[in-house]
């Protein structure tokens, strides 16, 4: 019988900055294994389901698949999902506002320009590339090429996103992250907590994050069983610190481990 839902943020606790896992992969799996007769284990992020799906089928977990910003969920078991009431973000009117400030604009799958940004070169000076498989959320990359050589230029980075703010704010929130030089746009109605007691029914939540915007999680979850990594924004870690959660002394991967050993050890002393 399932005694818990467990809820796992992806970019930041599972794997690294380079989309990497930082510890062997048989070690999460083997105590994910342990833990999913009493517990279910969901990966909740803002990735696009596909992107998603590229992670599970490494870990295949026995839980749900929470997609862009808590706007999907989809059983992998199952093949099956649902989406909840929200219009497909039009690329048409995408690319009409911007391509007075762009090069080039290309969908592609975004990891590959994160893990190796030098397979991409252009002739172009300026190019935005957006992830090619969401469908409800948005995430840009602004880049300028040198000799061909793409880089990251802060100055025309915030000019993207200003221009983004002129057109969209009034229905999505729109933020930059450092650590991708990317723009995110999120409908405002959405948040990643939102199907998790639906999922739960009643259960006992628990979650792992390492962002402010996990916090919403948090607050859905028991406040024994919420967790973060080492790396974790200041403002995630003191949210679980003040209410006495569980703050891993490691980075990623091996901050994932440890906390699943924390809920095994916690289920363990229930029976």
């Amino acid at each position: 019988m399932r005694d818990l839902e467990i809820f796992l943020d992806i970019d930041g606790c599972l794997i690294n900055r380079n989309y990497d896992f930082t510890a062997p992969i048989e070690k999460i799996i083997a105590l994910a294994r342990k833990l999913e007769s009493k517990a279910r284990i969901n990966l909740n992020s803002n990735r696009s389901l596909p992107s998603i799906l590229k992670i599970w089928e490494k870990l295949k977990f026995n839980g749900l698949l929470i997609y862009e910003n808590g706007l999907g969920v989809y059983n992998p078991l199952l093949e099956q999902g649902k989406s909840f009431d929200q219009p497909e973000f039009d690329r048409e009117k995408l690319i009409n506002n911007l391509s007075d400030i762009a090069g080039e604009l290309e969908f592609i799958p975004t990891d590959d320009l994160v893990r190796e940004p030098k397979n991409f070169i252009s002739e172009c000076s300026s190019k935005i590339y957006f992830e090619e498989t969401r469908k409800f959320t948005l995430t840009a990359y602004p880049r300028l090429f040198k000799e061909r050589v793409l880089f990251v230029d802060r100055a025309y980075l915030n000019r993207i996103k200003d221009r983004l703010e002129l057109i969209y704010s009034e229905k999505y929130d729109i933020r930059t992250s450092e650590s991708y030089g990317n723009i995110i746009l999120v409908p405002k109605n959405a948040s990643k907590s939102n199907p998790m007691k639906r999922i739960a029914q009643g259960l006992k939540i628990a979650s792992f994050g390492d962002e402010s915007v996990d916090i919403c999680m948090f607050k859905e979850s028991d406040t024994k069983l919420i967790g973060c990594p080492n790396n974790s924004q200041d403002q995630a870690r003191e949210y679980v610190k003040n209410l006495s959660g569980f703050v891993s002394q490691h980075d990623y991967t091996l901050g994932v481990i440890d906390f699943l050993e924390y809920l095994n050890s916690y289920l363990g002393e229930k029976v």
